[in-house]
Protein backbone atom coordinates (compact mmCIF):
# COMPACT_ATOMS: atom_id res chain seq x y z
CA UNK A 1 0.00 0.00 0.00
CA UNK A 2 1.32 3.41 -0.93
CA UNK A 3 1.85 6.22 1.54
CA UNK A 4 1.07 9.80 0.67
CA UNK A 5 3.04 12.75 1.96
CA UNK A 6 1.97 16.31 2.80
CA UNK A 7 -1.07 17.25 0.75
CA UNK A 8 -1.40 20.68 -0.79
CA UNK A 9 1.40 22.08 1.36
CA UNK A 10 2.37 25.68 0.67
CA UNK A 11 6.00 26.66 1.08
CA UNK A 12 7.77 29.99 1.47
CA UNK A 13 11.30 29.52 0.15
CA UNK A 14 12.23 33.19 -0.01
CA UNK A 15 15.04 32.64 2.51
CA UNK A 16 17.56 29.85 2.83
CA UNK A 17 16.26 28.95 6.28
CA UNK A 18 12.80 28.42 4.80
CA UNK A 19 14.28 26.60 1.82
CA UNK A 20 16.12 24.21 4.15
CA UNK A 21 12.93 23.60 6.11
CA UNK A 22 11.03 22.85 2.91
CA UNK A 23 13.66 20.47 1.53
CA UNK A 24 15.07 18.94 4.67
CA UNK A 25 12.44 18.64 7.33
CA UNK A 26 8.99 20.03 7.99
CA UNK A 27 7.09 19.42 4.76
CA UNK A 28 9.74 18.73 2.19
CA UNK A 29 11.19 16.02 0.02
CA UNK A 30 13.27 14.52 2.83
CA UNK A 31 10.29 14.04 5.12
CA UNK A 32 8.23 12.47 2.37
CA UNK A 33 10.98 10.11 1.22
CA UNK A 34 11.66 9.05 4.79
CA UNK A 35 8.00 8.33 5.46
CA UNK A 36 7.83 6.26 2.26
CA UNK A 37 10.74 4.09 3.40
CA UNK A 38 13.53 5.55 1.24
CA UNK A 39 16.95 6.12 2.83
CA UNK A 40 19.93 8.29 2.03
CA UNK A 41 23.04 6.63 0.64
CA UNK A 42 26.37 6.83 2.47
CA UNK A 43 27.94 9.07 -0.18
CA UNK A 44 30.16 11.74 1.35
CA UNK A 45 29.42 15.48 1.64
CA UNK A 46 25.63 15.38 1.24
CA UNK A 47 23.80 18.52 2.33
CA UNK A 48 23.27 19.01 6.06
CA UNK A 49 19.95 20.84 6.05
CA UNK A 50 19.90 21.28 9.82
CA UNK A 51 23.26 23.06 10.16
CA UNK A 52 24.15 24.44 6.73
CA UNK A 53 23.98 28.23 6.45
CA UNK A 54 25.02 28.93 2.84
CA UNK A 55 22.20 29.36 0.34
CA UNK A 56 22.30 27.44 -2.96
CA UNK A 57 24.52 28.88 -5.66
CA UNK A 58 22.29 31.04 -7.84
CA UNK A 59 21.97 32.52 -11.28
CA UNK A 60 19.37 34.04 -13.61
CA UNK A 61 20.09 32.05 -16.76
CA UNK A 62 20.79 28.48 -17.73
CA UNK A 63 23.43 27.33 -17.18
CA UNK A 64 24.62 29.16 -14.09
CA UNK A 65 28.21 30.29 -14.54
CA UNK A 66 30.72 27.78 -13.14
CA UNK A 67 28.18 25.12 -12.19
CA UNK A 68 28.79 21.63 -13.60
CA UNK A 69 26.59 21.25 -16.67
CA UNK A 70 28.01 18.61 -19.03
CA UNK A 71 29.58 15.18 -18.53
CA UNK A 72 30.85 15.72 -15.00
CA UNK A 73 31.50 13.75 -11.86
CA UNK A 74 32.31 14.87 -8.36
CA UNK A 75 34.85 13.56 -5.88
CA UNK A 76 33.49 14.13 -2.38
CA UNK A 77 36.57 14.43 -0.17
CA UNK A 78 35.03 15.20 3.21
CA UNK A 79 36.18 18.19 5.23
CA UNK A 80 38.23 20.95 3.63
CA UNK A 81 41.86 20.84 4.84
CA UNK A 82 44.04 23.93 4.64
CA UNK A 83 47.12 23.47 2.49
CA UNK A 84 45.58 20.72 0.35
CA UNK A 85 45.35 20.64 -3.43
CA UNK A 86 41.90 20.40 -5.01
CA UNK A 87 41.02 19.45 -8.58
CA UNK A 88 37.96 20.43 -10.60
CA UNK A 89 35.04 18.37 -9.31
CA UNK A 90 36.33 17.95 -5.77
CA UNK A 91 33.65 18.60 -3.15
CA UNK A 92 34.67 19.63 0.36
CA UNK A 93 32.83 20.71 3.50
CA UNK A 94 33.54 24.08 5.08
CA UNK A 95 33.31 23.91 8.89
CA UNK A 96 32.44 27.60 9.15
CA UNK A 97 29.18 27.28 7.18
CA UNK A 98 28.56 23.52 7.55
CA UNK A 99 28.15 23.56 3.78
CA UNK A 100 29.80 21.64 0.95
CA UNK A 101 31.51 23.41 -1.96
CA UNK A 102 32.29 22.35 -5.52
CA UNK A 103 35.75 23.11 -6.93
CA UNK A 104 35.20 24.71 -10.33
CA UNK A 105 38.81 25.91 -10.70
CA UNK A 106 41.73 23.74 -9.54
CA UNK A 107 43.79 25.13 -6.68
CA UNK A 108 47.18 24.23 -5.22
CA UNK A 109 47.83 24.81 -1.51
CA UNK A 110 44.30 25.94 -0.63
CA UNK A 111 44.55 28.14 2.48
CA UNK A 112 41.37 30.22 2.27
CA UNK A 113 38.17 28.52 3.41
CA UNK A 114 35.85 27.66 0.50
CA UNK A 115 33.11 29.92 1.84
CA UNK A 116 35.49 32.87 1.41
CA UNK A 117 37.18 31.70 -1.80
CA UNK A 118 34.69 32.38 -4.59
CA UNK A 119 37.50 32.22 -7.16
CA UNK A 120 37.73 28.43 -6.83
CA UNK A 121 34.65 27.18 -4.99
CA UNK A 122 30.88 27.46 -5.20
CA UNK A 123 28.13 26.16 -2.93
CA UNK A 124 27.08 22.63 -3.80
CA UNK A 125 23.94 21.13 -2.24
CA UNK A 126 23.31 17.52 -3.18
CA UNK A 127 21.77 14.39 -1.73
CA UNK A 128 21.11 10.84 -2.97
CA UNK A 129 18.17 8.74 -1.84
CA UNK A 130 17.52 5.05 -2.53
CA UNK A 131 14.71 2.54 -2.21
CA UNK A 132 14.98 -0.22 0.37
CA UNK A 133 12.14 -2.55 -0.59
CA UNK A 134 12.26 -6.30 -0.29
CA UNK A 135 10.39 -9.37 -1.53
CA UNK A 136 9.67 -12.14 0.97
CA UNK A 137 8.83 -15.79 0.36
CA UNK A 138 7.09 -16.96 3.52
CA UNK A 139 6.57 -20.44 4.94
CA UNK A 140 5.13 -22.95 5.52
CA UNK A 141 7.23 -24.80 3.01
CA UNK A 142 8.70 -28.19 2.25
CA UNK A 143 12.48 -28.44 2.09
CA UNK A 144 14.89 -31.17 1.01
CA UNK A 145 18.58 -31.46 0.18
CA UNK A 146 20.48 -33.88 -2.04
CA UNK A 147 23.76 -35.58 -1.21
CA UNK A 148 25.42 -32.97 -3.43
CA UNK A 149 24.12 -30.18 -1.22
CA UNK A 150 21.39 -28.82 -3.53
CA UNK A 151 18.64 -27.61 -1.18
CA UNK A 152 15.14 -27.07 -2.57
CA UNK A 153 12.14 -25.29 -1.05
CA UNK A 154 8.69 -26.09 -2.43
CA UNK A 155 6.59 -22.95 -2.04
CA UNK A 156 4.81 -20.32 -4.13
CA UNK A 157 7.78 -18.36 -5.43
CA UNK A 158 8.88 -15.28 -7.41
CA UNK A 159 12.61 -15.52 -6.71
CA UNK A 160 14.91 -15.87 -9.72
CA UNK A 161 18.16 -17.67 -10.33
CA UNK A 162 21.11 -15.44 -9.50
CA UNK A 163 19.28 -13.52 -6.77
CA UNK A 164 20.90 -13.43 -3.35
CA UNK A 165 18.45 -14.27 -0.54
CA UNK A 166 18.64 -14.31 3.23
CA UNK A 167 16.88 -17.32 4.77
CA UNK A 168 16.04 -17.26 8.46
CA UNK A 169 13.68 -18.78 11.00
CA UNK A 170 14.15 -22.43 10.01
CA UNK A 171 14.06 -24.76 13.01
CA UNK A 172 13.93 -28.28 11.57
CA UNK A 173 16.89 -27.66 9.24
CA UNK A 174 18.68 -24.68 10.87
CA UNK A 175 21.81 -25.25 8.78
CA UNK A 176 19.92 -23.78 5.82
CA UNK A 177 19.55 -20.41 7.54
CA UNK A 178 21.95 -17.91 6.00
CA UNK A 179 22.71 -15.99 2.79
CA UNK A 180 22.49 -17.98 -0.44
CA UNK A 181 22.52 -17.45 -4.19
CA UNK A 182 19.44 -18.92 -5.88
CA UNK A 183 20.66 -21.62 -8.27
CA UNK A 184 17.34 -22.26 -10.02
CA UNK A 185 13.72 -21.24 -9.58
CA UNK A 186 10.20 -21.85 -10.87
CA UNK A 187 6.85 -20.48 -9.78
CA UNK A 188 6.50 -23.33 -7.27
CA UNK A 189 10.02 -23.82 -5.88
CA UNK A 190 13.57 -22.50 -5.62
CA UNK A 191 16.95 -24.12 -4.94
CA UNK A 192 20.36 -23.05 -3.59
CA UNK A 193 23.68 -24.86 -3.66
CA UNK A 194 25.09 -25.68 -0.22
CA UNK A 195 27.87 -27.95 1.06
CA UNK A 196 25.72 -29.92 3.51
CA UNK A 197 24.55 -33.51 3.39
CA UNK A 198 21.26 -35.15 2.48
CA UNK A 199 18.00 -33.96 4.03
CA UNK A 200 14.84 -35.90 3.26
CA UNK A 201 11.68 -33.99 2.45
CA UNK A 202 10.44 -32.20 5.56
CA UNK A 203 8.22 -29.26 6.44
CA UNK A 204 9.70 -26.17 8.06
CA UNK A 205 9.03 -22.50 8.74
CA UNK A 206 10.94 -19.33 7.98
CA UNK A 207 11.36 -16.58 5.41
CA UNK A 208 13.50 -16.04 2.33
CA UNK A 209 14.07 -12.32 1.80
CA UNK A 210 15.42 -10.74 -1.39
CA UNK A 211 16.37 -7.05 -1.39
CA UNK A 212 15.47 -5.54 -4.73
CA UNK A 213 18.13 -3.59 -6.58
CA UNK A 214 17.72 0.00 -5.38
CA UNK A 215 16.47 2.94 -7.37
CA UNK A 216 18.93 5.75 -6.62
CA UNK A 217 17.68 9.32 -7.05
CA UNK A 218 20.17 12.18 -6.93
CA UNK A 219 18.97 15.73 -6.21
CA UNK A 220 21.17 18.77 -6.72
CA UNK A 221 19.80 22.13 -5.58
CA UNK A 222 20.56 25.48 -7.21
CA UNK A 223 19.04 28.92 -6.77
CA UNK A 224 17.09 30.79 -9.44
CA UNK A 225 17.40 34.56 -9.43
CA UNK A 226 15.24 35.00 -12.52
CA UNK A 227 11.58 35.98 -12.34
CA UNK A 228 10.67 33.10 -10.05
CA UNK A 229 13.51 33.67 -7.64
CA UNK A 230 11.82 32.00 -4.67
CA UNK A 231 11.43 28.59 -6.32
CA UNK A 232 14.21 26.02 -5.93
CA UNK A 233 15.99 24.79 -9.02
CA UNK A 234 16.30 21.01 -8.81
CA UNK A 235 18.64 18.92 -10.94
CA UNK A 236 17.33 15.38 -11.06
CA UNK A 237 19.12 12.17 -12.07
CA UNK A 238 18.63 8.43 -11.53
CA UNK A 239 20.79 5.32 -11.30
CA UNK A 240 21.04 1.80 -9.97
CA UNK A 241 23.91 2.39 -7.50
CA UNK A 242 26.45 4.99 -6.36
CA UNK A 243 30.24 5.11 -6.09
CA UNK A 244 30.36 6.44 -2.53
CA UNK A 245 31.68 9.90 -3.45
CA UNK A 246 28.53 11.44 -4.89
CA UNK A 247 28.11 9.92 -8.34
CA UNK A 248 25.52 7.54 -9.74
CA UNK A 249 26.90 4.26 -11.07
CA UNK A 250 25.71 1.02 -12.64
CA UNK A 251 23.18 2.03 -15.30
CA UNK A 252 22.27 5.66 -14.77
CA UNK A 253 21.18 9.00 -16.15
CA UNK A 254 23.19 11.77 -14.57
CA UNK A 255 25.74 14.52 -14.86
CA UNK A 256 28.63 12.07 -14.99
CA UNK A 257 26.92 10.19 -17.80
CA UNK A 258 29.05 11.09 -20.80
CA UNK A 259 27.99 8.23 -23.06
CA UNK A 260 24.83 6.41 -24.05
CA UNK A 261 22.03 6.82 -26.52
CA UNK A 262 21.39 10.41 -27.53
CA UNK A 263 18.13 9.91 -29.44
CA UNK A 264 14.68 11.29 -28.64
CA UNK A 265 15.99 14.36 -26.88
CA UNK A 266 19.34 12.95 -25.78
CA UNK A 267 18.72 13.28 -22.03
CA UNK A 268 21.72 13.59 -19.76
CA UNK A 269 20.02 14.92 -16.65
CA UNK A 270 16.90 16.90 -15.80
CA UNK A 271 17.15 20.51 -14.67
CA UNK A 272 13.71 21.35 -13.29
CA UNK A 273 13.25 25.04 -12.55
CA UNK A 274 10.60 27.69 -12.49
CA UNK A 275 10.08 29.48 -15.79
CA UNK A 276 11.96 32.61 -16.73
CA UNK A 277 8.72 34.23 -17.93
CA UNK A 278 7.56 37.34 -16.12
CA UNK A 279 4.74 36.54 -13.67
CA UNK A 280 1.68 38.71 -13.44
CA UNK A 281 1.54 38.81 -9.66
CA UNK A 282 3.81 38.96 -6.67
CA UNK A 283 5.63 35.91 -5.44
CA UNK A 284 4.21 34.83 -2.12
CA UNK A 285 4.35 31.64 -0.13
CA UNK A 286 0.80 30.81 -1.17
CA UNK A 287 1.83 30.06 -4.76
CA UNK A 288 4.49 27.50 -3.88
CA UNK A 289 2.33 24.47 -3.32
CA UNK A 290 3.68 20.91 -3.35
CA UNK A 291 2.46 17.38 -2.80
CA UNK A 292 4.22 14.03 -2.50
CA UNK A 293 3.17 10.45 -3.10
CA UNK A 294 5.05 7.19 -2.93
CA UNK A 295 6.01 3.94 -1.23
CA UNK A 296 9.16 1.88 -0.68
CA UNK A 297 9.41 1.33 -4.44
CA UNK A 298 8.30 4.61 -6.00
CA UNK A 299 8.11 8.37 -5.56
CA UNK A 300 6.10 11.14 -7.19
CA UNK A 301 5.75 14.87 -6.68
CA UNK A 302 4.05 17.94 -8.10
CA UNK A 303 5.75 21.22 -7.18
CA UNK A 304 4.27 24.70 -7.45
CA UNK A 305 1.21 23.22 -9.11
CA UNK A 306 -1.04 26.11 -8.10
CA UNK A 307 1.19 28.67 -9.84
CA UNK A 308 -1.27 30.42 -12.15
CA UNK A 309 -0.95 33.73 -13.94
CA UNK A 310 -1.75 35.28 -17.30
CA UNK A 311 1.18 33.45 -18.84
CA UNK A 312 0.09 30.01 -17.69
CA UNK A 313 2.12 28.18 -20.32
CA UNK A 314 5.22 29.42 -18.50
CA UNK A 315 3.90 29.08 -14.99
CA UNK A 316 6.84 27.19 -13.60
CA UNK A 317 5.22 23.97 -12.44
CA UNK A 318 7.44 20.93 -11.97
CA UNK A 319 6.59 17.24 -11.56
CA UNK A 320 8.37 13.92 -11.63
CA UNK A 321 7.59 10.31 -10.85
CA UNK A 322 9.77 7.21 -10.66
CA UNK A 323 8.61 3.64 -10.20
CA UNK A 324 9.73 0.05 -10.53
CA UNK A 325 8.63 -2.05 -13.45
CA UNK A 326 5.94 -4.69 -13.04
CA UNK A 327 5.54 -8.15 -14.45
CA UNK A 328 2.41 -9.19 -16.34
CA UNK A 329 0.66 -10.00 -13.06
CA UNK A 330 1.35 -6.60 -11.54
CA UNK A 331 4.16 -7.75 -9.25
CA UNK A 332 7.00 -5.29 -8.75
CA UNK A 333 10.27 -6.35 -10.36
CA UNK A 334 13.76 -4.89 -10.28
CA UNK A 335 14.71 -5.68 -13.86
CA UNK A 336 14.10 -2.00 -14.67
CA UNK A 337 12.44 1.19 -13.46
CA UNK A 338 10.91 4.13 -15.31
CA UNK A 339 10.76 7.85 -14.61
CA UNK A 340 8.86 10.75 -16.14
CA UNK A 341 9.92 14.36 -15.49
CA UNK A 342 7.79 17.36 -16.42
CA UNK A 343 8.30 21.11 -16.53
CA UNK A 344 5.67 23.43 -17.95
CA UNK A 345 6.67 26.06 -20.46
CA UNK A 346 10.37 26.65 -21.05
CA UNK A 347 11.47 25.63 -17.58
CA UNK A 348 12.72 22.12 -18.27
CA UNK A 349 16.28 21.56 -19.46
CA UNK A 350 16.95 17.94 -20.29
CA UNK A 351 20.00 17.97 -22.53
CA UNK A 352 22.77 20.50 -22.07
CA UNK A 353 20.62 23.52 -22.87
CA UNK A 354 17.80 22.05 -24.95
CA UNK A 355 14.31 23.07 -23.86
CA UNK A 356 11.64 20.40 -23.66
CA UNK A 357 8.61 19.72 -21.51
CA UNK A 358 8.82 16.02 -20.79
CA UNK A 359 11.50 13.41 -20.38
CA UNK A 360 10.53 9.77 -20.11
CA UNK A 361 12.97 6.92 -19.76
CA UNK A 362 13.50 3.42 -18.39
CA UNK A 363 16.73 2.26 -16.76
CA UNK A 364 17.46 -1.46 -16.62
CA UNK A 365 19.39 -3.54 -14.15
CA UNK A 366 23.08 -3.67 -15.18
CA UNK A 367 23.90 -6.76 -17.14
CA UNK A 368 25.93 -9.12 -14.91
CA UNK A 369 29.49 -9.33 -16.21
CA UNK A 370 32.33 -11.39 -14.73
CA UNK A 371 36.01 -11.85 -15.57
CA UNK A 372 37.25 -15.22 -16.86
CA UNK A 373 40.01 -16.97 -14.89
CA UNK A 374 40.55 -20.20 -16.82
CA UNK A 375 39.06 -22.06 -19.78
CA UNK A 376 38.99 -25.81 -20.44
CA UNK A 377 37.64 -27.66 -23.48
CA UNK A 378 37.68 -31.46 -23.03
CA UNK A 379 37.69 -34.25 -25.58
CA UNK A 380 33.87 -34.32 -25.56
CA UNK A 381 33.80 -30.69 -26.67
CA UNK A 382 32.50 -29.46 -23.34
CA UNK A 383 33.82 -26.06 -22.36
CA UNK A 384 34.26 -25.20 -18.69
CA UNK A 385 34.86 -21.56 -17.87
CA UNK A 386 35.95 -20.49 -14.41
CA UNK A 387 35.19 -16.87 -13.58
CA UNK A 388 35.70 -14.43 -10.77
CA UNK A 389 32.62 -14.23 -8.53
CA UNK A 390 30.80 -10.91 -8.64
CA UNK A 391 29.09 -10.27 -5.28
CA UNK A 392 27.82 -13.82 -5.13
CA UNK A 393 26.33 -13.88 -8.62
CA UNK A 394 26.27 -17.12 -10.58
CA UNK A 395 24.90 -17.89 -14.03
CA UNK A 396 21.87 -20.16 -14.12
CA UNK A 397 21.42 -23.41 -16.04
CA UNK A 398 19.73 -22.55 -19.35
CA UNK A 399 21.17 -19.04 -19.49
CA UNK A 400 22.88 -17.98 -22.71
CA UNK A 401 26.13 -16.15 -22.11
CA UNK A 402 28.36 -14.15 -24.40
CA UNK A 403 32.12 -14.65 -24.13
CA UNK A 404 34.79 -12.28 -25.38
CA UNK A 405 38.17 -10.71 -24.64
CA UNK A 406 40.21 -13.90 -24.33
CA UNK A 407 43.84 -13.78 -25.42
CA UNK A 408 44.37 -17.56 -25.28
CA UNK A 409 41.13 -19.32 -26.15
CA UNK A 410 40.38 -16.86 -28.91
CA UNK A 411 37.94 -19.31 -30.52
CA UNK A 412 35.58 -18.56 -27.60
CA UNK A 413 35.56 -14.82 -28.36
CA UNK A 414 32.26 -13.38 -29.62
CA UNK A 415 30.53 -16.73 -29.13
CA UNK A 416 27.26 -17.57 -27.39
CA UNK A 417 27.32 -20.50 -24.95
CA UNK A 418 24.31 -22.18 -23.35
CA UNK A 419 24.90 -23.12 -19.72
CA UNK A 420 24.31 -26.84 -19.09
CA UNK A 421 25.67 -26.98 -15.53
CA UNK A 422 26.81 -24.35 -13.04
CA UNK A 423 28.55 -24.04 -9.71
CA UNK A 424 29.44 -20.89 -7.81
CA UNK A 425 32.29 -19.78 -10.04
CA UNK A 426 32.14 -21.88 -13.24
CA UNK A 427 30.01 -22.47 -16.24
CA UNK A 428 29.85 -25.58 -18.35
CA UNK A 429 28.48 -25.62 -21.85
CA UNK A 430 28.84 -27.35 -25.20
CA UNK A 431 31.34 -26.05 -27.72
CA UNK A 432 32.88 -27.75 -30.77
CA UNK A 433 36.66 -27.42 -30.62
CA UNK A 434 39.85 -29.36 -29.99
CA UNK A 435 40.92 -30.01 -26.41
CA UNK A 436 42.18 -26.89 -24.61
CA UNK A 437 43.47 -26.15 -21.14
CA UNK A 438 42.84 -25.67 -18.41
CA UNK A 439 44.73 -22.44 -19.02
CA UNK A 440 44.40 -18.94 -17.54
CA UNK A 441 42.76 -16.32 -19.72
CA UNK A 442 41.69 -12.67 -19.70
CA UNK A 443 38.20 -12.52 -21.15
CA UNK A 444 34.76 -11.90 -19.70
CA UNK A 445 31.25 -13.37 -19.68
CA UNK A 446 28.03 -11.40 -19.98
CA UNK A 447 24.38 -12.45 -20.06
CA UNK A 448 22.95 -12.33 -23.55
CA UNK A 449 20.53 -13.97 -25.92
CA UNK A 450 21.44 -11.69 -28.79
CA UNK A 451 24.15 -9.24 -29.67
CA UNK A 452 21.62 -6.64 -30.79
CA UNK A 453 18.19 -7.24 -29.23
CA UNK A 454 17.21 -6.25 -25.69
CA UNK A 455 15.89 -9.54 -24.32
CA UNK A 456 15.33 -10.70 -20.72
CA UNK A 457 16.74 -14.09 -19.86
CA UNK A 458 14.29 -16.45 -18.16
CA UNK A 459 15.26 -17.27 -14.60
CA UNK A 460 18.35 -15.10 -14.31
CA UNK A 461 17.05 -11.86 -12.85
CA UNK A 462 19.06 -9.93 -15.42
CA UNK A 463 18.44 -8.18 -18.71
CA UNK A 464 20.72 -8.32 -21.73
CA UNK A 465 21.57 -4.76 -22.69
CA UNK A 466 22.62 -3.77 -26.16
CA UNK A 467 22.23 -0.13 -25.10
CA UNK A 468 22.68 0.52 -21.41
CA UNK A 469 20.41 3.56 -21.42
CA UNK A 470 17.50 2.99 -23.79
CA UNK A 471 15.33 6.02 -24.40
CA UNK A 472 11.59 5.48 -24.17
CA UNK A 473 9.82 7.13 -27.14
CA UNK A 474 7.76 10.28 -26.84
CA UNK A 475 4.12 10.10 -27.86
CA UNK A 476 0.92 12.14 -27.81
CA UNK A 477 -1.05 8.95 -27.39
CA UNK A 478 -3.44 9.25 -24.45
CA UNK A 479 -4.32 5.60 -24.05
CA UNK A 480 -2.27 2.51 -23.48
CA UNK A 481 -3.94 -0.65 -22.23
CA UNK A 482 -2.18 -2.51 -19.44
CA UNK A 483 -3.14 -6.17 -19.71
CA UNK A 484 -6.51 -5.08 -21.01
CA UNK A 485 -7.10 -2.67 -18.13
CA UNK A 486 -7.70 1.07 -18.00
CA UNK A 487 -5.05 3.11 -19.78
CA UNK A 488 -2.42 5.17 -18.02
CA UNK A 489 0.43 7.31 -19.22
CA UNK A 490 1.72 6.53 -22.71
CA UNK A 491 4.65 4.47 -21.49
CA UNK A 492 5.86 1.65 -23.72
CA UNK A 493 6.93 -1.47 -21.79
CA UNK A 494 10.46 -2.64 -22.35
CA UNK A 495 10.94 -5.44 -24.83
CA UNK A 496 10.29 -8.76 -23.14
CA UNK A 497 8.13 -7.32 -20.35
CA UNK A 498 4.35 -7.27 -20.58
CA UNK A 499 3.69 -4.90 -17.70
CA UNK A 500 3.45 -1.13 -17.86
CA UNK A 501 6.07 0.21 -15.44
CA UNK A 502 4.16 3.31 -14.36
CA UNK A 503 1.04 2.79 -12.27
CA UNK A 504 1.54 5.84 -10.08
CA UNK A 505 0.53 8.59 -12.46
CA UNK A 506 -1.67 9.10 -15.47
CA UNK A 507 -2.37 11.63 -18.18
CA UNK A 508 -5.90 12.95 -17.82
CA UNK A 509 -8.32 14.97 -19.91
CA UNK A 510 -11.39 15.85 -17.94
CA UNK A 511 -14.00 18.56 -17.69
CA UNK A 512 -13.21 19.37 -14.06
CA UNK A 513 -9.60 20.14 -14.88
CA UNK A 514 -9.74 23.68 -13.44
CA UNK A 515 -10.88 22.27 -10.09
CA UNK A 516 -7.90 21.50 -7.94
CA UNK A 517 -7.41 18.92 -5.18
CA UNK A 518 -9.97 16.43 -6.45
CA UNK A 519 -9.77 12.66 -6.59
CA UNK A 520 -11.07 10.10 -9.01
CA UNK A 521 -11.55 6.40 -8.39
CA UNK A 522 -12.16 3.35 -10.51
CA UNK A 523 -8.85 3.24 -12.38
CA UNK A 524 -7.95 -0.44 -12.57
CA UNK A 525 -4.40 -1.64 -13.08
CA UNK A 526 -3.48 -5.33 -12.96
CA UNK A 527 -6.91 -6.12 -11.59
CA UNK A 528 -6.70 -3.64 -8.69
CA UNK A 529 -8.62 -0.36 -8.40
CA UNK A 530 -6.60 2.72 -7.51
CA UNK A 531 -7.35 6.31 -6.54
CA UNK A 532 -5.70 9.18 -8.41
CA UNK A 533 -5.17 12.73 -7.17
CA UNK A 534 -5.54 15.69 -9.53
CA UNK A 535 -3.35 18.56 -8.30
CA UNK A 536 -4.83 21.08 -10.71
CA UNK A 537 -4.87 24.84 -10.60
CA UNK A 538 -7.65 27.12 -9.44
CA UNK A 539 -8.44 28.69 -12.80
CA UNK A 540 -8.69 27.55 -16.37
CA UNK A 541 -5.11 28.74 -16.79
CA UNK A 542 -3.89 25.38 -15.60
CA UNK A 543 -0.21 24.81 -14.89
CA UNK A 544 -0.58 21.38 -16.47
CA UNK A 545 -2.24 22.46 -19.70
CA UNK A 546 -0.45 19.73 -21.60
CA UNK A 547 1.54 16.59 -21.13
CA UNK A 548 4.01 15.40 -23.72
CA UNK A 549 4.38 16.95 -27.18
CA UNK A 550 0.69 17.83 -27.51
CA UNK A 551 1.36 21.33 -26.19
CA UNK A 552 -1.66 23.05 -27.76
CA UNK A 553 -4.44 20.93 -26.28
CA UNK A 554 -6.14 22.17 -23.12
CA UNK A 555 -7.68 20.03 -20.38
CA UNK A 556 -4.92 17.50 -20.16
CA UNK A 557 -2.63 17.10 -17.23
CA UNK A 558 -0.95 14.94 -14.60
CA UNK A 559 -2.61 12.93 -11.85
CA UNK A 560 -0.75 11.08 -9.10
CA UNK A 561 -1.76 7.70 -7.72
CA UNK A 562 -3.08 8.37 -4.24
CA UNK A 563 -3.46 5.04 -2.43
Amino acid sequence: MATQGPTGTTSDVTSFANFATWAGSTAGINKALTSFGWTQTSDTNQIDWTNATAAPFSGSTYPITNQPTTGYSINARGAWVSGSNYAVGDVVKDATTFTSYYTFLAITNSTTTPSSDTTHFLVYHYEIWKTTDTYTVSSPWTVSRTSGGLATWVVSNRLKAGWIVVISGMTNVPSLNGTWTVASATSSQFSVQTTGGTVSSTSDTGTAVYTLQPICMKLEYWGNTASYSTAPWVRLSFGTSTDGVGNLSGNFIGGNNSTGSQTAGGPIYCDLRASSATPSGSQTSSIWRCIWEGSTSRFGTCLWYNRNDTNAANSGSVAWVVERGHDDSGNEIDDYFTYVALCVGNAGVFSGGATTQVQQRSITKPNPRVNISTITVNGSNQVTITYTSKTGYQFAVGAIIYASGNNGATFINNQFITVTAATTNSVTGNFTNAAYGPLPDTGFLILSTSSSTLTPIAGTGGVCMSNERPVMPYTSQTTLAVNGNTALLPIFPLVGFLGNPLTMCMSVRSGDQPTHDTTATGVTVYGTSHTYYFPQGTTSLNPYLAFGPDVTTANSGLALRWD
